[in-house]
């Protein structure tokens, strides 16, 4: 099934929109239960025919060019909005956690825009200045959407309870707030989350929080540096391994608890390989609940 294919990592603008488009058409769920209604139709672009389009949109001649079938999109005036707020410390930097934020920021803006809506992400810089690459919606707003993503260094950031004050300075109207994050600095974070969510946002956390940090590597005597502070300390993993996964473990469920019930959604992202399953798994909850509602 294309929504389990490996996700290779992104090294080019060109390569990271292609492997956002590509997940993107393997997810066969929405990021909300109505796309947005009313305003002009126009043609935007044409993809691969997924299982399920409506026939009526599928151009033949191209298909037959191409070979294989394609599917006329259209797009609606946006209604909707959306903005990708990203953590951009350096804890973000480690690992495939760069790749792992830039793909799936690709992946959520592609999906976004695809059903309609208008996206945009915000980053604040060491210095806290602001990155916003703005809301807006059509098929030519993601290509220097996802350049931009593709251009991001995490080399640290401002206090992230003042990306999300900025966030929320940003979006007065209601919207979509996506949270991108590994949530170290969780304490300080919750309360903008919350406020964003009573202020009837509709506030997701993207949990970033890969394998290798949910537990020790089996080696020998290490030292371990926090690269946000500095702090060092040796560890013999063997012996505390079980202990570190069990207490990391036990952070998480406890953040997914609180962050839901402030009704703030929340998804976990650990790896590029499953990035697809994933967010498909999420979206899928995430509808049949809407539905339910």
């Amino acid at each position: 099934m294309a929504a389990t294919a490996r996700v290779q990592v992104p090294r080019l603008a060109n390569d990271l929109l292609w492997v956002a488009r590509h997940t993107a058409a393997g997810i066969r769920a929405g990021l909300h239960r109505t796309a947005a209604q009313g305003g002009a139709v126009e043609f935007s672009h044409l993809r691969p025919y997924r299982p399920g389009d409506d026939l009526k949109h599928i151009d033949w001649k191209g298909s037959a060019r191409t070979s294989r079938l394609l599917t006329r999109v259209f797009t609606r005036s946006a209604t909707h909005e959306a903005l990708l707020v990203l953590d951009g410390s350096l804890s973000m930097a480690w690992g495939e956690k760069p790749a792992l934020l830039r793909t799936a920021a690709a992946v959520l803006a592609t999906l976004l825009l695809e059903q309609g809506d208008a996206a945009g992400w915000l980053l604040v810089t060491p210095e806290g200045h602001r990155r916003l690459y703005p809301v807006r919606g059509g098929a030519f707003h993601l290509s220097g959407l996802v350049a931009g993503l593709a251009r991001l260094e995490l080399q640290g950031t401002a206090e992230t309870a003042q990306l999300l004050h900025t966030a929320g300075q940003l979006r007065q109207r209601r919207s979509t707030i996506m949270v991108l994050s590994d949530f170290y600095d969780d304490e300080a974070m919750r309360p903008g989350l919350r406020q964003l969510a009573a202020r009837g946002h509709d506030v997701v956390a993207v949990h970033l929080l890969t394998d290798g940090e949910r537990t020790l590597p089996e080696t020998g005597a290490a030292e371990y540096v926090d690269a946000e502070t500095g702090q060092r300390v040796t560890l013999e993993p063997g012996r505390v391994r079980s202990a570190v996964a069990r207490r990391v473990e036990a952070w998480r469920v406890a953040l997914e608890r609180d962050l839901r019930r402030a009704g703030i959604d929340y998804v976990q992202l650990p790896r590029l390989s499953t990035l697809a399953r994933d967010l498909e798994g999420f979206l899928r909850r995430r509808e049949a609940r809407e539905a339910g509602a």
